[in-house]
């Protein structure tokens, strides 16, 4: 039986914290999801509450988006 490996969620942190995995008022979530319809990016971040904050991107939107930002960051 042969396998793959399915990479779906990251977890980017600032450079440095010291424990990246239990600090998620510094971290931001990013994960590859598909409830059916297909496939989508969603962003979570916790406030200093633990509140979670989330953002869904359809893929044909992410394109877009970006260009959006880097025109707006100059």
């Amino acid at each position: 039986m042969k396998y793959t490996t399915i990479y779906h969620k990251a977890v980017v942190v600032p450079e440095g914290t010291p424990n990246p995995l239990f600090g998620p008022e510094t971290a931001t979530y990013v994960e590859l999801v598909d409830e059916g319809g297909g496939q989508f990016i969603e962003l979570v971040q916790y406030d200093h509450l633990h509140t979670e904050q989330k953002l869904r991107i359809e893929f044909t939107e992410f394109e877009h988006i970006c260009e959006v930002i880097a025109t707006l960051r100059g």
